[in-house]
């Protein structure tokens, strides 16, 4: 990382918040993302040891809704998206923030924001695997993956 982050105290002089609240700059939430895109190596070398970053990017499958629908989107604090043509992994702040990494496509987005839409609902429970690999992932956070990829096509043209 090249600047300070912050993390927020579970109260003042308290102990960090392990499930949230890293405040850091675009360019270093970006390098995180690299390293989630880069399965945790950097470099040559392997920073989030292999056995651990497979086990955290895994869903797993004691995990339900309060509705009983199958967990498809929360491994061990990451999101994993299944509706894409490959895995994408991504972290996300309650106000929008982003950090998505898609690693067969050397793929990062960071959106640093303060507003996000609602996580898909779906009602009933008589619907197709695809849609519910879409259950609580935020529809915003798919129009960033289009977003990136009409950016990269129109810089592949020139």
């Amino acid at each position: 990382m090249e600047s300070d982050a912050y993390w927020s105290l579970d109260k003042e002089n308290g102990d960090e918040k392990a499930f949230c609240c890293l405040y850091a700059t675009a360019r270093d939430f970006g390098k995180l993302g690299q390293l989630i895109a880069n399965r945790g190596k950097w470099g040559n070398e392997q920073l989030i040891p292999s056995w651990y970053f497979e086990e955290m990017v895994s869903i797993p499958d004691y995990m339900t809704t309060e509705e009983s629908i199958k967990n498809y989107q929360y491994g061990l604090h990451i999101w994993t998206y299944q509706g894409y043509s490959s895995p994408v992994y991504y972290c996300r702040g309650i106000l929008g923030q982003y950090i998505i990494s898609i690693p067969d496509e050397d793929l990062v987005i960071v959106r640093l924001g303060e507003k996000r839409t609602k996580s898909i609902q779906l009602d009933g429970k008589d619907v197709s695997d695809e849609q519910l690999k879409k259950v609580g992932h935020s529809s915003d956070f798919l129009k960033y993956i289009n977003f990136a990829e009409q950016i990269r096509k129109e810089a592949e043209k020139k």
